[in-house]
């Protein structure tokens, strides 16, 4: 009994070597069949043989390619975006014949009325290729994806609209608004603040977006500034100074006062920041304002004339 079950090891070991070799064969090449199919329109026979091959055991990123293609031809989306994922899992050279197939799908719905489908293909096709023409779908994709906190792919979209300059006012002000969001929610502070800039520059009197814009606006300066202090208090006081400037927020400039009092106490100029320290104290909410308190207590430690 021994030798029979140490022949059966031995035999089973021999034949490993040929079990893994058929493992580890490559599955055939079935593009010079199955692209014929594609380009005729013969969708149903390309299905059928996708299907049959993968249903013999072969698997590819070709096969997985090609019957994506095919569901989406047939109208049939969620499945295609499942064999897409496999293909370019496999293959990320397909990234981009996926990318368009569905950006092709995405303006025949255009054309056939299907707005919310084209917008939801287009989107997918962005996602494959970020190179891919989305053409009058950019706006409704870029909404999408700001909306899903996107904003490392929303962003791109949005710089070009805002550059274009094309549309309805509206629309642009909400373009650059939604541009300096994702630069700012990607830690992009410098060219958020050039954005937002901009944006008060071409739109003065715009009640749109104008108060948000502002609110970040002062907010990412006071942030900087405050950051900037330790280490460079004039680049500190060039942020708190920029945002103590007409047209500002007045909820958020007490802080600005407060920074720009003390970037000049750090750079040796105590009559400056006396003259600081003054506004705050004139511009308390309150007669207990925690911050006015303090500052009155910064006048009295600069032994100022008349100081109380």
């Amino acid at each position: 009994m021994r030798r029979a079950g140490t022949s059966w090891w031995l035999a089973a070991v021999a034949t490993l070597p040929l079990l893994l070799a058929g493992c580890s064969k490559r599955a055939p090449d079935r593009r010079a069949e199955l692209e014929p199919l594609l380009q005729s329109g013969q969708i149903a026979e390309l299905r059928a043989r996708v299907q049959r091959y993968q249903g013999a055991g072969e698997r590819s990123a070709g096969l997985d390619y090609y019957l994506g293609v095919g569901l989406l031809r047939d109208e049939d989306d969620k499945p295609a975006l499942v064999s897409f994922q496999s293909a370019v899992t496999a293959d990320s050279t397909l990234a981009v014949p996926i990318g368009r197939e569905l950006q092709q799908a995405a303006l025949r719905d255009v054309q056939a009325g299907w707005g919310n489908r084209a917008t939801a293909r287009m989107l997918e096709a962005y996602r494959y290729d970020p190179r891919v023409d989305l053409g009058g779908l950019t706006p409704t994709v870029a909404r999408q994806l700001y909306t899903a906190k996107d904003y490392r792919a929303a962003v791109p979209l949005y710089a070009k609209l805002d550059a274009a300059g094309d549309g309805p006012e509206l629309s642009r002000q909400e373009w650059r608004w939604c541009h300096g969001q994702c630069l700012d929610q990607l830690g992009r502070d410098d060219e958020a603040l050039d954005v937002y800039r901009s944006y008060r520059r071409d739109w003065p009197a715009s009640s749109l977006f104008r108060r948000r814009v502002v609110w970040r606006y002062q907010s990412t300066l006071l942030e900087k500034a405050e950051a900037a202090l330790p280490t460079d208090p004039a680049a500190a006081l060039r942020f708190a100074e920029e945002e103590l400037a007409p047209g500002m927020n007045r909820a958020l400039l007490q802080r600005g006062r407060v920074l720009a009092a003390r970037a000049h106490e750090a750079a040796g100029r105590p009559a400056d920041a006396l003259h600081w320290y003054e506004e705050i104290v004139k511009n308390a909410s309150a007669p207990s304002d925690t911050v006015a308190e303090q500052a009155q207590r910064r006048i009295e430690a600069l032994h100022v004339p008349g100081a109380q």
